[in-house]
């Protein structure tokens, strides 16, 4: 059931995503889910290891349509006793056609009676379960049909070894492998024992752990490329592939029954995530797509090409080596355009790693001048001119963060302040001047009394959006450092008692500068809307009546007000920047307010009337020779 109407993705995301009726449990989730997101897509794979691979960045890599990396976990494979150890091992075995060998630590030792006693020793493992977790987990590697077995071999038994045994993902943990040959794609199976053998922490599969399953099939790219095997690890929704995928119980099944294994149906909650992934992973391909764009054309245009091809909802296909489906960059009489989905091979490994070098170094130069930045406003003295420049270096680096969202030095730019901390108004027109200087004086004296820097905390609030949380975590720090000293200094409080009254005063004070500036917002918005109505009514039937007149005025500043009523139809041109529809407003209010006028003041409307009639008369002239003029300069550009 919706129990709330929410919009969380917007904030995070930098655009409109409309009103999403989701239920309120889901609102914090879903925005989790599209950071953790974002900042896989930024960052692609490789985070374990810190190597690097063509495959590393994912929004590269989809492009090369190699055969997809497969490496799982198999849910029901782990083994809590010996009973169960033994009969997954006799599985393993194939009635003694296929040997057991033992982890790397162990020389890969093949199994043999011997040391399967020995190893069920050293894991520990009961003669029967106590009904608590699993103390083994069953993975599997597998790898396209076709695939040379000895180099399927080697590159299993080397991904169990990088994944297991080199400490790079936690713990270390002992293994034992088989390797199968009896089906189409070859395969391996590695049997682990859960409990580490140096720390003794036990081993997870988490997209938040050590263990992330994207990390497995990178890890598998990288070691299979060592022997020979062109893989690639893109996810679904790089390939533009929104179906949900295949469980195991269904393939299983459906084999048995003779027939194609059935995709699941999406629920709200998954189609949303799948429309998520699709739409932050084409926006993350044109943004690096935009990073090499001067130096590399050729490339941001194949990016673009491949970005607009999947948010089209064009599945990218890899059909083998003879006839790999990809995108053909098409040069039709010189004019550049879309490609389609078409037989060939158009993007080497040797290319993918010159763009994902482009993307580096596009990155690190980023990044570097944002460290400049930092250095220069560190050396400006504390005011105004330094968090002005504060708040436009944020307004960059939470543009940057969009695109680099697996950049350390980003991570507090992700996202804005909670509470629409530092969040003002921007005026516009002088309407909104006044409004916007209504506020800041009422902030002005609020902050002056409170013992705060007046000046520094209106400028905080000079935006019309919430700072990024970096910025507003700092700008509080140093708010409380500075109210702490000024009540050690006018009160005599000591340092703990004068942190404690700092925090509850900036905490109050900051609610009643967010009351001042929504109340602030609203006056806009009621603005705004005034100004529409009064536009809106041009061409009706309804009556002049005194009900126009009073909007008028409310919604233009005494000023522009006294220009109206001396007969200049521009002191409405905050309503519309139509000089006709300038005039008939004016005429409208001009004429109403004559109905009631009386003495001086009659006079006065009087005078304005003409004067308008007047400035129309001249503006139809004016129109009227230059429609002549027109004529004849086309006839002379015609000789």
């Amino acid at each position: 059931m919706v129990s709330k109407v929410a919009d969380p993705l917007e904030a995070v995301m930098g655009e409109d995503w409309g009103i999403l009726k989701i239920p309120a449990s889901m609102s914090g989730p879903m925005i989790q889910y599209v950071l953790d997101l974002e900042k896989k897509i930024a960052g692609g794979g490789g985070g374990g290891s810190g190597s690097s691979s063509w495959t590393d960045r994912m929004t590269t890599a989809f492009l090369a349509r190699k055969p997809q990396a497969m490496a799982k976990l198999i849910r029901t494979g782990g083994t809590s006793d010996l009973r169960g150890i033994r009969d997954q091992m006799d599985y393993l075995r194939k009635e003694g056609s296929v040997e057991l060998e033992r982890s790397d630590r162990y020389f890969g030792f093949v199994v043999d009676q011997a040391a399967e006693a020995e190893m069920m020793t050293s894991w520990q493992l009961a003669d029967a379960g106590d009904g608590k977790a699993d103390r083994t987990s069953h993975f599997m590697v597998s790898f396209p049909e076709g695939t040379d077995h000895s180099a399927a071999y080697r590159t299993g038994r080397a991904w169990a070894e990088e994944m297991f045994a080199s400490g790079k993902y936690g713990d270390h943990f002992d293994y034992f492998t088989a390797f199968h040959t009896d089906r189409a794609h070859p395969h391996m199976h590695i049997v682990v024992n859960r409990r580490g053998l140096e720390e003794g922490s036990w081993l997870k599969v988490s997209p938040r752990g050590h263990f992330d399953y994207d990390e497995m099939r990178f890890v598998q790219v990288r070691v299979a490329a060592d022997h020979g095997i062109e893989l690639e690890a893109t996810p679904r929704f790089a390939r533009g592939i929104e179906e949900r995928p295949y469980t195991d119980c269904e393939v299983q099944r459906a084999r048995r029954e003779e027939r194609s294994p059935q995709t699941r149906a999406h629920d709200a909650v998954s189609r949303l995530r799948a429309s998520l992934a699709k739409t932050l992973f084409v926006r993350q391909v044109r943004g690096e797509a935009g990073f090499i764009k001067g130096e590399h054309p050729n490339y941001s245009l194949l990016l673009r090409q491949a970005a607009q091809l999947i948010e089209e909802g064009r599945q990218l296909k890899a059909a083998g080596p003879a006839h790999q489906a990809g995108l053909k960059r098409t040069f039709d009489s010189g004019h550049k355009f879309y490609g389609e989905l078409v037989p060939a091979n158009i993007v080497t490994i040797k290319e993918i790693r010159e763009m994902n070098a482009a993307i580096d170094a596009r990155r690190a130069a980023i990044l570097s001048n944002f460290k400049k930045i930092d250095a220069e406003l560190s050396s400006l003295p504390e005011g105004p001119d330094r968090t002005r420049f504060e708040r436009l270096a944020a307004r960059t680096k939470t543009e940057a963060a969009q695109f680099m969202a697996d950049a350390a030095e980003l991570q507090g730019f992700r996202r804005p302040a909670a509470d629409k901390a530092y969040q003002g108004v921007t005026s516009y027109d002088d309407f909104t001047d006044e409004i916007s200087g209504k506020a800041k004086g009422l902030v002005l004296d609020l902050s002056r009394k409170a013992g705060l820097p007046p000046e520094i905390i209106v400028e905080r609030y000079g935006g019309d959006e919430p700072v990024a949380r970096a910025v507003a975590e700092g700008w509080k720090q140093a708010e409380l450092q500075q109210l702490s000293a000024y009540y050690q200094q006018t009160e005599g409080l000591d340092a703990n008692a004068s942190q404690a009254k700092a925090g509850t005063t900036l905490e109050t004070v900051h609610a009643e500068i967010r009351g001042i500036y929504s109340s602030a917002r609203r006056d806009i918005e009621a603005y705004e809307g005034r100004k529409a109505r009064l536009v809106s009514s041009l061409g009706t039937d309804d009556d002049v009546n005194d009900r126009f007149a009073q909007t008028v005025k409310e919604t233009l500043t005494s000023l522009r007000l006294r220009e109206l009523e001396n007969g200049d139809r521009q002191a409405l041109s905050s309503l519309t920047q139509d000089p006709d529809q300038q005039s008939l407003l004016a005429r409208r209010y001009l004429e109403t307010e004559l109905a009631d006028a009386e003495g001086a003041r009659n006079g006065k409307i009087e005078l304005a009337l003409g004067k308008l009639d007047r400035d129309q008369q001249t503006e139809r002239a004016k129109r009227a020779e230059g429609a002549k003029r027109r004529p004849r300069r086309d006839e002379d550009h015609g000789r």
